[in-house]
């Protein structure tokens, strides 16, 4: 049951402190393909947006992905992302690696998707065209479930 009283109070205001990114009111449409594998830790993934429009020369690509946490198998907060460009060609361009929830995930389990924001650096000379991203999360031991896979566009 959603509610605005508690305990005969009425929320007036509230307010959310940096880095956190409340989820838009719909999840954008995202052109992700999610792989799984074996190797679950507590992690799910609705997948990844390119939302702003990246230029050949911009300096950084800027991805939006939606991570989820599920209670009964615990990610390690020191768990990162490993963010890979490829070509068309199927080569990597490039690999940036980062937190999985930049600001660090949450200590208890959080019942809706999270918003993670990435910005990659990109090689001044990356020429315009189609790539694909992988997001590919791990832990000091291993890669773990589930990558995402997702078109993004340098323009001219």
């Amino acid at each position: 049951m959603d509610t605005d009283e508690y305990h005969g109070l009425r929320l007036k205001r509230y307010r959310f402190f940096h880095p956190y990114q409340p989820l838009p009111e719909r999840l954008p449409d995202t052109q992700s393909a999610i792989e799984l594998t074996d190797r679950q830790r507590g992690l799910s993934a609705l997948g990844c947006a390119q939302f702003s429009n990246t230029r050949s020369g911009d300096g950084f690509l800027e991805i939006a992905c939606f991570w989820g946490l599920e209670p009964d198998n615990a990610v390690p907060i020191s768990a990162q992302v490993s963010l890979r460009l490829t070509n068309q060609a199927g080569e990597q361009v490039l690999q940036s690696d980062q937190p999985i929830v930049p600001g660090g995930l949450p200590y208890i389990p959080y019942p809706k998707p999270i918003t993670a924001i990435y910005t990659i650096p990109l090689p001044p000379d990356l020429p315009a065209g189609d790539y694909s991203l992988r997001a590919i999360p791990y832990t000091e031991v291993e890669q773990i479930s589930p990558q995402v896979v997702t078109p993004v566009r340098v323009l001219p």
